[in-house]
């Protein structure tokens, strides 16, 4: 397979009716094989940059003029078929509240296409710690908990074992054991070539699986950097990094 690129440029990410920036200067690479994270406070854009990378952001509402080139194609410029092929084959997207992505009245058996063979979903709902296959597929929504239905949403973008997965707080319904099963599969996705990009607000969490990790602050995103630099507290020229780091240490004691 060859090796995947995602670029990404935005000049400047709006709100349509006041013309406020959220963000400005996005601007970056990615390549298979990786896991890139993002940190931020609340409300400084990240989800919004994950929409828009996408075409998923409301354009009445958020205004995102740029290119996000997909091995050298501008996946913006495509129409809605052509977005909507792409999105089934190549990128998926997790958004944090897994229960706003399901029809209360259909069986989650509906989201598996056919052609996804029963092993593989078996394969990989026993390495996320689901119920027997038969038991969840046959389940509706309000019968799982949020954490099974967080999990849920991510074998079923794996499954499809698209190029690149978008994941917006991957881990915020799971316990620590949920988390370390998604950290595997995410791994495994990786290391076939895949692109990993996620935000969160759990910073432990990135540094265990993130290759690279960047941050939002004062509405631009910081350069992607391994994770080795990203926690080099002796070395840092931003404060907000290392306040950051300072409130890691607190809450998680290294």
């Amino acid at each position: 397979m060859c090796e995947i690129k995602l670029s990404v440029n935005f000049p400047k990410i709006q709100i349509v009716s006041n013309s406020e920036t959220i963000l400005k200067g996005i601007n970056f690479k990615l390549t298979g094989g990786n896991l890139y994270g993002i940190i931020g406070d609340n409300g400084t854009g990240k989800t919004t940059l994950l929409k828009c990378i996408t075409g998923l952001q409301d354009e009445k509402i958020i205004s995102a003029e740029g290119e996000v080139l997909l091995n050298g194609q501008n996946i913006l410029k495509l129409n809605n078929g052509e977005m909507r092929i792409l999105r089934q084959k190549q990128i998926r997207y997790i958004f944090q509240n897994p229960s706003d992505s399901f029809d209360p009245f259909r069986k989650i058996r509906f989201y598996f296409p056919p052609d996804i063979p029963e092993e593989r979903i078996s394969e990989y709902s026993e390495i996320l710690g689901l119920p027997s296959t038969n038991e969840f597929l046959s389940a509706f929504p309000h019968e799982l908990s949020v954490g099974q239905l967080q999990r849920i949403a991510l074998l079923f973008a794996l499954v499809s074992r698209p190029q690149i997965l978008f994941l917006d707080e991957p881990t915020s319904a799971l316990d620590l054991i949920s988390a370390e099963s998604v950290s595997n599969l995410l791994c495994k996705m990786a290391d076939e070539g895949g692109i990993i990009f996620l935000v969160s607000h759990d910073l432990g969490f990135l540094k265990d699986i993130c290759t690279q990790i960047a941050y939002v602050n004062e509405k631009t995103l910081s350069p992607f950097i391994t994770k080795t630099e990203f926690f080099d507290y002796d070395n840092m020229n931003s404060d907000y990094l290392r306040s950051l780091i300072d409130s890691y240490r607190f809450f998680y004691g290294k």
